[in-house]
């Protein structure tokens, strides 16, 4: 499997490197020709706009569309887009399966300015064969304050767990699958938001179930 790693720039432009492990089941002369290709600078152009001509896709949406994610684009849009609404310099870090890309993981790091703060975005989705995505999204930012008063403010009803020393993991049972790691760090608080899903689009339930 060739893996190739790309940055997108917030103008929409994609620079592709060699990714790790090019193709060690292909024979020597495809291998050379693959990890060649991938470690030529490419720009591409992307689509300006959602595909259902609504409001401007986050760069990660855009990253996912122009190397060929199809089945899990939308939950990609969807995410992405709530997460990086009305932020500032977004910039991405991708990797994807260059022969095979919509079959395959799609990684992306992305970075971006909230309120003036740096923070990282990381969103991973994984296609199966009937049409579903498992999904791992996670939005790391900094706080100046301590974990304990963005607890006491942001985490009111929720159950902390402690791990090591200085980090606690927050839930809800009503959320079994969201969690919010805050980490004591030097002049601030590390906090870390985690979501996962396993089928996306969930099945609708049958008429007559338990909510």
């Amino acid at each position: 499997m060739g893996i190739a790693m790309g940055r997108f720039g917030e103008r929409g432009d994609l620079k592709t490197y060699a990714g790790s492990g090019c193709a060690d089941r292909y024979r020597a002369w495809r291998q050379a020709a693959l990890c060649t290709a991938l470690s030529t600078l490419a720009i591409v152009p992307y689509a300006q706009t959602a595909p259902n001509g609504g409001t401007e896709m986050s760069v990660v949406a855009r990253a996912a569309q122009t190397v060929g994610i199809r089945q899990c684009f939308p939950v990609i849009d969807r995410v992405s887009s709530r997460v990086l609404a009305d932020n500032q310099g977004q910039d991405i870090v991708a990797d994807w399966d260059h022969i095979n890309p919509d079959n395959a993981p799609f990684f992306s790091l992305t970075g971006f300015q909230y309120h003036g703060e740096p923070a990282l975005f990381s969103l991973t989705t994984i296609p199966d064969n009937v049409g579903h995505c498992a999904i791992l999204a996670e939005r790391i930012s900094v706080s100046p304050v301590s974990c304990t008063q963005v607890a006491s403010k942001q985490l009111v009803g929720y159950r902390g767990t402690p791990l090591v020393k200085a980090i606690t993991v927050y839930s809800l049972p009503s959320r079994p699958r969201e969690t919010i790691t805050l980490s004591n760090i030097a002049g601030g608080c590390l906090i870390v938001r985690r979501q996962v899903e396993y089928q996306w689009p969930a099945a609708p339930a049958s008429p007559g179930s338990s909510k």
